[in-house]
């Protein structure tokens, strides 16, 4: 998946800057400023151009907004085969506009922009995980193989505002796309969702700064150590930054930058240790039969013997907090939650003294959504289980971000606890994704 072109105004200079989709990071070249971009949502929202704005119109100039997906789908089998695919799909964000095309290459081939101006969607705004669902059963609908469990994990969740050209012809309305040449015209119907969401938004022409899709208005924030006052690293895609500086982590939270916690996995750093990220959840499954660690262990390893101490410690799941192709990150989530690596009781230091690490550009809202699928990949019987999700409950407990360490070893990195090996391709696809 290439990564997206968009651009934008610096909001320092007033230049234009050239911006990736879904990054927050903004670079201006002119006054070399470096920001990150944060709707209010924490959903970025861009403005695709008509493919040609100075021809005429018959009726009138409107953007409607699409939800677009990019990340990995799933599919979990009786077989205990795990499927993976990259996801790359455009779908109407308006409940009840089910017939409007796909915006296909168009993000691709035509000029987009970030759109700064806030609008309240209202109930006519499809929810994205109900948007995600929706995709998910259309691309399960054209395959043969049916799967117990499948799901989308979205690492990009964005709000393309298109433009069409609506007008009215014999009481009827009509739609016709204007991102591609020769497309036809749409019926859409009267009192329906359409008309409620041109009432209750405010449409901007395209020569403006702002469009149709946002539902809050955009804030930038200054790349700046609130503890030290360095410069803070400019990382593309990155959800938690380091400072070199006072050695302190930062993530974003309430239009700032906010301390973050984490650990380190070793008692002694050593040379040649590099350091990858993931999300440690303790969980509480209610309705299934493993009240604690040492219990979900046993039904993972039946012939092993768990010590007595793992049954005072909660179910444990861990997920990678930096991207990697599908089948490497759901191999790792399983290799290292089922393990017996102790999380809990080894005694884990402040990330400050954290010397080579990878970037962490997973958020973590992200990788809550594995948890279910990772939890289903694990289990032995899993129709049983699937079947029996729906009674169930998983509640989070706690979460922490670990550094864990992984020996360098010529084109790999390797867990020494587990032995799973990382390419480094690996994580350097992870990064351009």
């Amino acid at each position: 998946m290439a990564p997206e072109k968009a651009w934008g105004f610096c909001p320092q200079c007033g230049g234009k800057v050239d911006l990736e989709v879904g990054d927050p990071l903004l670079r201006c070249t002119f006054c070399k400023t470096s920001l990150y971009i944060r709707p209010e949502s924490s959903i970025f929202s861009y403005i695709l151009s008509p493919i040609d704005s100075a021809a005429p119109l018959q009726g009138s100039l409107v953007f409607l907004p699409y939800w677009r997906f990019k990340g990995f789908r799933f599919r979990l089998f009786d077989d205990k085969s795990v499927k993976t695919s990259l996801v790359d799909s455009t779908i109407s964000a308006l409940s009840g506009l089910d017939g409007l095309p796909s915006l296909g290459l168009a993000t691709q081939l035509s000029d987009m922009r970030l759109d700064t101006g806030p609008l309240h969607l209202g109930k006519s705004f499809l929810a994205p995980q109900d948007a995600i669902r929706k995709v998910d059963r259309q691309i399960e609908a054209g395959l043969r193989e049916h799967p117990v469990s499948s799901f989308i994990l979205s690492e990009k969740i964005t709000i393309i505002s298109a433009p069409f050209e609506l007008f009215e012809k014999n009481e009827k309305l009509l739609l016709r796309p204007l991102w591609e040449k020769r497309r036809g015209f749409f019926k859409v119907k009267r009192n329906g969702a359409l008309e409620t969401y041109l009432k209750n938004s405010r449409q901007h022409p395209a020569s403006q700064g702002k469009g149709s899709a946002s539902n809050v208005a955009v804030g930038f924030i200054p790349l700046i150590c609130p503890e030290c006052g360095n410069d803070l690293p400019a990382l593309s895609m990155a959800s938690v930054i380091f400072c070199k500086a006072c050695k302190r982590l930062w993530s974003l939270g309430d239009g700032r930058f906010l301390p973050k916690k984490a650990h380190i996995l070793t008692r002694q750093v050593e040379k040649g240790m590099k350091f990858l990220p993931f999300y440690h959840f303790s969980l509480e499954l209610q309705g299934f039969p493993f009240p604690d660690r040492r219990a979900f262990l046993s039904h993972l390893f039946p012939y092993k013997q768990f010590p007595e101490n793992l049954s005072k410690e909660p179910v444990q799941l861990v997920v990678p907090a930096f991207s990697v192709n599908p089948s490497l990150f759901i191999r790792l989530g399983k290799r290292i939650s089922s393990s017996q690596i102790p999380f809990i009781t080894l005694k884990s230091r402040d990330a400050a003294t954290v010397p080579d690490s990878h970037c962490i550009n997973l958020g973590v809202d992200t990788a809550i959504q594995s948890l279910s699928f990772l939890f289903l990949s694990l289990m032995k019987n899993r129709k049983k289980m699937v079947e029996a999700a729906d009674k169930t409950k998983m509640l989070i407990k706690e979460i922490r971000l670990l550094f864990i360490p992984f020996n360098k070893e010529r084109n790999e990195l390797v867990e020494p606890f587990t032995g799973q090996a990382v390419p480094r391709a690996a994580l350097r696809y992870g990064l351009n994704l």
